[in-house]
């Protein structure tokens, strides 16, 4: 996914500013699944800063070497002032305030936590979903290939975040070990959003000695508990079946 990403970038942006980009980014998201809360948001900043600079060439062909400090706020302002017949909204507006609440988070929520309210759970969920539309809004708008394939890698890319599943090159691991099958399928589900999964990927993911049982827990899940819904191809969770895994699983997790 993010090598697609890369690919659709290049020609718009200086190499550099790609991989800086992508590199930060990967940096965040892998904290965040890591539990790496605080590293996570520190990697926000750096986002912004690639981004930043990437707006920059845009507009103006040139960009600050990375390394020099920027001043964001001045920045933002030369965004805004763009003239709007010649850029649009997301790049003078959207981006650049999306970057902003980043760039606090990062530099301004350590010294205003709230008595024994820890925040950074929820710092680096705002952090990594605002790094995601950014990050989507991009793509979007630079996109080279049909209109279906690049909605589906945006679909991709914003789907939801799951702590305790990791992805070694397209294939998930769940790593509770004690979770049983039903949820797993219903997890690995929820993890792959409106992608769907079929019923080959399902089995490859569970462990073994749960790979014989999968007949039966699909049927069980979509005619006994309408958790998902199945078509000649796919399986998708249903709303019943995302809000089992918000209200039961996840919690425990």
């Amino acid at each position: 996914m993010i090598d697609e990403i890369a690919t659709q970038l290049e020609g718009f942006y200086p190499s550099e500013l790609i991989n800086s980009l992508l590199k930060s980014y990967e940096d965040l998201a892998g904290n965040y699944v890591r539990g790496k809360l605080g590293p996570s948001e520190v990697e926000g900043g750096r986002f912004c800063e690639s981004v930043i600079r990437m707006l920059q060439y845009e507009t103006t062909g040139e960009y600050t070497d990375i390394g020099v400090k920027l001043n964001l706020d001045k920045e933002i302002d030369k965004f805004r002032n763009l003239p709007q017949a010649d850029f649009n909204d997301s790049l003078r507006l959207h981006i650049p305030r999306t970057l902003r609440v980043i760039y606090d988070i990062r530099n301004k929520r350590n010294s205003a936590h709230l008595g024994n309210i820890n925040p950074n759970l929820m710092d680096a969920v705002l952090v990594l979903t605002s790094c995601k539309w950014v990050l989507a809004e991009l793509f979007r708008t630079k996109f080279k290939i049909l209109v279906s394939d690049a909605q589906a890698i945006i679909d991709s890319l914003v789907e939801k975040d799951i702590p305790l599943i990791q992805d070694f090159g397209g294939f998930p691991v769940i790593l509770n070990p004690d979770l049983p099958a039903k949820d797993r399928i219903l997890l690995l589900l929820y993890n792959r959003g409106e992608q769907g999964a079929t019923r080959g990927e399902l089995t490859k993911w569970l462990p073994p000695k749960m790979q014989k049982q999968i007949s039966t827990n699909l049927h069980r899940l979509q005619h006994t508990r309408c958790f998902i819904h199945r078509d000649s191809s796919k399986t998708y969770l249903t709303i019943s079946g995302e809000k089992y895994v918000e209200d039961n699983i996840l919690p425990h997790l």
